[in-house]
């Protein structure tokens, strides 16, 4: 089967610079995983450990009013 030249221009893509790709993009690259490494550890942290500093504190449990006839 007979390729065209169209396609044969198409097999032959340019190679990636990876450093070319790194300069432009790898400070903002760099920034966002950083920025979502630290909301990441706060947003669980706070999660995970919510109800042992709330207990510590001494509100972390609410207990159910009693009834008046006791």
């Amino acid at each position: 089967m007979h390729e065209t030249a169209h396609f044969s221009s198409m097999k032959a893509a340019p190679k990636l610079d990876y450093v070319k790709l790194a300069r432009k993009y790898g400070v903002a690259l760099l920034g966002t995983a950083g920025s979502w490494c630290l909301f990441d550890i706060t947003f669980y942290a706070n999660g995970l450990f919510a109800a042992t500093v709330l207990n510590i504190l001494g509100i972390g449990t609410i207990s159910a009013p009693s009834p008046p006839w006791t």
